[in-house]
């Protein structure tokens, strides 16, 4: 592939992430992975903050200042686990729950937009060449170094694949 596609191709996808960080949802949005975050803990209850950080790839001191904002706000609960005093869990509240559902509504509202652009076939396609990409970049990345927003972390451990 020659520079002027590789310059095209760039500039195609920053002004994908351009368009969807106007999403409507974006602006229910209380920080850059809250929705997967509050999901998680939904799924999983009183999930420790050791196995949280895990499940988001980020390091566990991001991941407790982002906790301590999101219970200031009431959407989770973090307890001391009764057998180890030592370890947190952390629980959803109803205000949280709320929050996932209005995000949640305005995410399918999305999803009905994404269905008339792309047939199934080009989503698929789509979603296996994103997932390709993402693993190339994983690939050549160091895979703890953080990315400099929010302590997510370059080189995810998680793998997409057909």
């Amino acid at each position: 592939m020659n520079q002027d596609k590789q310059e095209g191709m760039i500039e195609s996808l920053d002004r994908v992430m351009r368009l969807l960080r106007r999403r409507a949802h974006n602006r229910l949005h209380t920080g850059r992975g809250v929705y997967r975050l509050l999901r998680i803990v939904q799924n999983h209850p009183a999930i420790s903050t050791r196995e949280l950080a895990e499940m988001l790839d980020v390091r566990p001191s991001s991941l407790n200042e982002r906790l301590v904002a999101l219970e200031s706000e009431e959407m989770i609960i973090r307890n001391r686990d009764a057998d180890d005093q030592r370890v947190f869990t952390v629980s959803i509240l109803p205000k949280g729950i709320e929050h996932l559902d209005e995000v949640a509504s305005a995410r399918n509202e999305f999803h009905e937009v994404l269905k008339s652009i792309l047939s199934e076939e080009e989503t698929e396609q789509f979603q296996y060449l994103a997932a390709k990409f993402a693993d190339g970049l994983e690939a050549v990345l160091p895979p703890d170094e953080p990315s400099g927003e929010n302590g997510y972390r370059r080189g995810s451990r998680r793998r997409h694949h057909r």
